[in-house]
């Protein structure tokens, strides 16, 4: 993000409006904690790993659930059938978080491999959620 902001401001380009981290599966738990940076503006969490967020930070979870809990805006984007982040765990979580925030759940995922947006409605509530 710096670096863009660099290059933009050194060929004189329009600044961004905003500069957002997004992330998939444990790449959504480091974008969340990376959100903290003044550099970005808010964050895209997709699949968050939240049953499994102790093995992905190796026991360090209450650590980057404080770093997900960002004041500034945030996106969740989950499948109530996913197997890393059930929808219980996430219903949970996502109500514990401060606004503002958002969410999209995906019911279509598959409920055996459900943690991965794959097929064309997958991406559809994925990209109608980035869309808003």
């Amino acid at each position: 993000a710096r670096w863009v902001r660099a290059h933009r401001a050194h060929f004189k380009l329009p600044a961004l409006r905003a500069c957002w981290i997004v992330g998939v599966s444990y790449g959504s738990v480091i974008g969340s904690a990376a959100a903290h940076y003044p550099d970005f503006d808010g964050y895209v969490a997709v699949a968050y790993p939240r049953n499994y967020l102790w093995y992905c930070t190796t026991f360090d979870s209450h650590k980057f659930e404080t770093l997900a809990k960002s004041d500034k805006p945030k996106l969740f984007v989950w499948g109530d059938t996913d197997v890393f982040s059930g929808k219980d765990a996430m219903d949970a979580f996502f109500r514990d978080l401060p606004e503002p925030k958002t969410m999209a759940r995906c019911a279509e995922l598959d409920g055996v491999l459900g943690h991965y947006f794959r097929s064309k409605t997958n991406l559809a509530t994925l990209h109608a959620a980035v869309a808003r």
